[in-house]
């Protein structure tokens, strides 16, 4: 019912229209693989501040952005499964220049079940930093987002960022990267 409310919502050609479907598809973004990279679009239009409202402009990124999350809602995997205890938990996670994203699933008969989907867009400060940076930053990020999930249970975190295939073991020469090392030693990484 409330997936059919938002497949009835029409393209928006105002702020207050972008922001109420944004508001509105925005508790579906965990069951949404890479949600803030399909949503940047519509996001960089409806943070504006109020003196800027005016400048509002629904271009076809926007568009495509807006087709893309309503076909999101309604195509697989849209439905979660519980984790099963004696699986093994994996976390993979990634990183674009203006967000970061990861999905915690579990391998059950050849078949991969998700459990979790995370993303979300880089503050401007954050985009400016190095890619070990911004990979360590997701990991975190995902981690902190999923410790119930987590906390208490091995699990493995895929990257594709190499250098950090060590980062719990032992020190870096990067000073961000073993802090968020440093909080990530609570789990069973």
């Amino acid at each position: 019912e409330r997936i059919e409310k938002i497949l009835a919502i029409p393209q928006p050609t105002t702020l207050h229209q972008a922001n109420a479907f944004i508001g509105a598809i925005r508790w579906y973004r965990k069951f949404i693989k890479d949600y803030a990279k399909l949503a940047a679009p519509i996001l960089a239009v409806t943070n504006l501040t109020k003196q800027n409202k005016y400048k509002f402009k629904w271009d076809i990124p926007q568009k495509e952005a807006f087709t893309q999350l309503k076909t999101a809602i309604t195509s697989e995997p849209l439905f979660l499964t519980y984790p099963d205890p004696n699986t093994p938990l994996m976390l993979a996670t990634d990183v674009s220049d203006y967000c970061i994203g990861g999905v915690l699933y579990q391998e059950i008969n050849d078949e991969r079940k998700n459990i979790y989907f995370y993303s979300q867009m880089l503050p401007k400060l954050q985009r400016k930093w190095p890619t070990i940076e911004k990979e360590a930053l997701a990991i975190y990020y995902c981690v902190t987002r999923m410790k119930l999930y987590l906390q208490g249970r091995e699990f493995i975190v895929q990257t594709d960022h190499c250098p950090l295939r060590d980062m719990h073991l032992k020190p870096s020469n990067n000073r961000r990267v073993d802090r968020i090392s440093l909080v990530l030693q609570q789990y069973n990484i």
